[in-house]
């Protein structure tokens, strides 16, 4: 390449004006959501949504009405192209929640996409030392599995629960394990988990998920009695939290799971899978127009170890207010070009495993095919 073109280099004129912006809806272009209007709630969306929460989650949470909802308004009547990655602002008794979501796609890279953005957005919004706890329920089949066994390892243990724990049992063996007795926290510690019943498919989305969020620099730990909203979640479940000075329990800023068979509820003959996050800010938002310069580059990436670095890639581009188009949920090679193409960017970033092992990638000129390997940290120069 006659002249390097990295992202500072690159001047365009043209600008993606936002009226009504946050610095959350911000942080999130970034990672390739886009703002959604908060949805309507209809009673058919309560009913289909009756049963599915199992008791009042504090803190913020998810609401499977909601997801009903944008399921109804949104592939009922249309076939939207998929992946639906969006972020969309809940204002809840003077706090504002931010939702951020990725439906249609069960790509682990979807997760982290979530959560990754959900733990940007909680960062600028001055929190630190936020915790990650993770879980995996599994599929459907490794859930029924570990119900199961969850419930003969109580009923065998029914004596030894407390009086309270006894009548949550006639309704379901999960919710003991939310039991704060001190008589119980031995037969909890030593209940089946839910991670020994996974498929192998569900180990693997797991495994992927985890290998990812390390790989983004998320510091995480694994909490096998995480069992939010179990009653619509599949695979990972996931819940941020600070610990306060002079609050003896932490504070839960944030919670997300990957769902799935809502679409069915409603009479959607194809699942449609999705991964929710909900985060909460500490106030509501300063809203002001924002102007951000479309992007020049779309990132191609190709190979797994490529999709596990693409996250930091992307982080290291947003921090220097540089926006890059990409589809880390697509595979094909071809299919990213032809995104690219149709989006008429000059420039490509390209990171297949070559790349990911030496920490570099490569920036090819559409016009003239010209291209230039350089390392992560110069793409910035």
């Amino acid at each position: 390449m006659t002249q390097r073109a990295t992202a500072k280099e690159t001047k365009s004129n043209e600008y993606w004006i936002y009226p009504n912006a946050t610095k959350a809806l911000e942080i999130a272009l970034y990672y390739g959501f886009t703002p959604h209007a908060p949805v309507s709630i209809e009673k058919a969306d309560l009913d289909f949504a009756k049963g599915l929460v199992s008791e009042e989650i504090p803190g913020p949470h998810i609401l499977p009405q909601e997801e009903i909802s944008m399921l109804r308004s949104t592939f009922l009547k249309s076939q939207p192209q998929l992946p639906l990655m969006i972020i969309r602002e809940r204002k809840e008794h003077k706090r504002a929640e931010y939702i951020i979501e990725a439906i249609g796609t069960s790509r682990s890279i979807a997760d982290v996409s979530v959560i990754k953005t959900a733990y940007e957005i909680l960062r600028s919004e001055g929190y630190e030392n936020i915790e990650l706890e993770v879980n995996s329920l599994g599929d459907k089949d490794s859930f029924a599995r570990f119900t199961r066994e969850l419930t003969a390892y109580f009923r065998k243990h029914i004596t030894e629960l407390d009086p309270e724990c006894r009548q949550k049992f006639k309704k379901g063996a999960i919710d003991i394990l939310t039991c704060e007795h001190e008589g119980c926290q031995k037969l909890k510690h030593n209940a089946p988990k839910p991670m020994n019943y996974l498929s192998e498919s569900s180990r693997t989305h797991f495994k992927e998920v985890l290998e990812m969020l390390e790989m983004s620099s998320l510091p995480f730990t694994i909490n096998s009695t995480l069992l939010d909203n179990y009653g619509f979640a599949s695979q990972v479940i996931f819940k941020m939290y600070v610990l306060e000075e002079g609050k003896k329990l932490p504070t839960i800023i944030g919670r997300g799971t990957r769902w799935a068979g809502l679409a069915k509820k409603i009479g959607i003959k194809k699942d449609v899978p999705g991964v929710t996050a909900v985060i909460c800010v500490k106030k509501p938002q300063e809203v002001k127009p924002a102007k951000i310069r479309k992007p020049q580059f779309y990132f191609i990436q190709m190979g797994q170890e490529a999709k596990l670095r693409s996250l930091t890639l992307i982080e290291i581009l947003r921090r220097e207010k540089i926006p890059v188009y990409h589809s880390l949920t697509k595979d094909k090679l071809s299919v990213q070009l032809m995104s690219a193409e149709h989006l008429r960017v000059p420039f490509l970033l390209i990171m297949g495993q070559k790349e990911s092992i030496e920490n570099t990638v490569l920036i090819r000129e559409m016009s003239n095919r010209s291209q230039e390997t350089i390392k992560i940290t110069q793409v910035c120069e």
